[in-house]
């Protein structure tokens, strides 16, 4: 799975957004790439059940952030909680 984003927030355009304003669940079977941006208001957990996740952007909580992977985390920007 892949999750791109294009555009800007500031403009109103932006794409690639997974977002909850409360708590957020992502499960997912095989690898993973998040070139968009991963947020949550509430505790936030990415899991990856089989291969890698590769962060080239944003994962961010508001309170308790989980990243998982079988195979390991590839990141090369922002992991985040409060």
């Amino acid at each position: 799975m892949e999750n791109d984003s294009d555009g800007s927030l500031i403009d109103n355009n932006a794409t690639g957004i997974i977002s909850a304003d409360k708590n957020l669940t992502l499960n997912i079977v095989n690898n993973f790439t998040n070139n968009g941006i991963i947020s949550s208001l509430g505790d936030a957990a990415v899991n990856v059940l089989n291969g890698v996740i590769n962060n080239t952007n944003t994962l961010s909580s508001g309170k308790v952030l989980g990243v998982t992977a079988l195979n390991g985390v590839e990141n090369s920007k922002d992991i985040s909680a409060k």
